[in-house]
């Protein structure tokens, strides 16, 4: 065995120990592996968890995924759950952070750098730029990292944290559709009724489910087979083990009420909802509050006609609040709807923000366009009937048909 030999310099008081390898603090800094816990009522999602578990494979092209969707609809749960799964094929670690994208003040890219600069290791610069410098370094000579950005609202706020090395995954969650950003877009709905049943069962850990099924399908469909709710609902039941499944329906059943009767503790439908419409533009606003007084399923020719704006208006306003996920595509192409529990909520703004002769000529337009739509429908062919007139805008000063005289 080759002699070994160690020099000691300086002045030192005690006995002097040799070691082999000196460790300072964990390996593995508590930031690389703080994943929050995926909460204990999550349930299926299994086709989210497929795609997701392909997308953070190492094989996998694209290095940045955005997954969107209505509030409550359980992005960050699913999102977390995929993390965790796949948290071992990345020895990096995970870097997460919650951007709180819809609160009164979003976090701002600089603050979410330097957390993550932190993790990696070294003191973050106090400018931007040099932060974005650091982080990528970092991440340059780093093994394969999981990033994953929570709650973010738009492009500006997650490019600065993407890395520049392709050898990292990024998932992001939103409620917006990012599609601004160099990524892949996924979209995450509503849960099946056998999975809002399922989420049910496990929460409670109790009979009121097996006790009434029934009862436990239309609670899960009051909900709007949202997680949120469910997650809200299920809090109410097990706060009062004496209190049904039943009963808690038949509150449920008053739509006046029930975004009212969503809510336990700071948990509230309503509040979800509040952050993304403070988020729309005016126009945006306007027309998400007028829908709530037309049909459950819309055409672009009828909002463009009640809102007095063009159909291209029209279709741009109804393309923001699909992409904030406050509407939803419907089918055919061109016509669109709103979730249960958000068409609620629009009536509620409607209620606060526009007042009664606004809402009566709003009503009036409406029967109207179908009153004539009808009539076009039952023109026989030989009359040379053609499709309704386009609104071209700008005609009437108030929110109305053209033809409505």
């Amino acid at each position: 065995m080759a002699d070994t030999h160690n020099d000691f310099q300086g002045k030192a008081e005690g006995t002097v120990v040799q070691a082999d390898t000196v460790n300072i603090g964990s390996s593995m800094r508590a930031a690389l592996a703080g994943l929050p816990p995926v909460p204990s009522g999550f349930t299926g999602r299994e086709e989210m968890l497929a795609v997701l578990h392909d997308a953070l494979q190492e094989t996998t092209p694209t290095p940045v995924w955005v997954v969107a969707g209505l509030a409550g609809v359980g992005k960050t749960t699913v999102v977390l759950k995929a993390a965790h799964d796949a948290a071992a094929d990345f020895p990096g670690g995970v870097l997460f952070v919650d951007l709180q994208g819809y609160a009164e003040q979003p976090m701002d890219p600089l603050s979410a750098l330097s957390t993550f600069v932190r993790a990696l290791g070294d003191e973050p610069p106090d400018s931007q730029a040099a932060c974005e410098q650091v982080y990528r370094s970092r991440l340059a000579t780093s093994d394969r990292m999981l990033i994953v950005l929570d709650n973010a609202s738009s492009r500006e706020q997650v490019r600065p944290l993407l890395p520049g090395s392709t050898k990292h995954k990024v998932l992001i969650t939103s409620r917006h559709t990012l599609a601004d950003l160099d990524a892949q877009l996924v979209d995450l709905t509503i849960l099946t009724v056998e999975e809002g049943i399922t989420q049910l069962i496990k929460a409670l850990n109790d009979d009121r489910v097996a006790t009434e099924p029934k009862a436990a399908r239309e609670l899960v469909n009051l909900c709007g087979r949202l997680p949120l709710a469910l997650g809200i609902v299920a809090a109410l039941l097990r706060s009062d083990p004496e209190l049904t499944i039943s009963e808690l329906a038949d509150d449920l059943l008053d739509e006046r009420e029930r975004l009212d009767d969503l809510s336990y503790g700071s948990s509230t439908v309503r509040r979800a909802f509040d952050l993304s419409y403070q988020r729309l533009s005016q126009d945006e606003a306007r027309l998400f509050r007028m829908m709530s007084m037309l049909p459950t399923q819309v055409s672009t020719d009828a909002v463009a006609c009640v809102a007095n704006v063009s159909v291209k208006q029209a279709r741009r306003l109804l393309a923001g609040l699909c992409r904030a996920h406050m509407a939803e595509v419907g089918s055919p192409r061109g016509w669109y709807r709103l979730h249960d529990l958000v068409r609620l909520y629009s009536a509620e703004r409607l209620e606060l923000e526009t007042d009664e002769e606004e809402q009566h000529a709003i009503w009036e337009c409406a029967l109207n366009f179908y009153a004539r739509s009808t009539t076009e429908l039952r023109r026989p062919k030989s009359d040379n009937a053609t499709a309704l007139p386009a609104r071209t805008g700008g005609q009437p000063e108030h929110p109305g048909c053209p033809d409505s005289q």
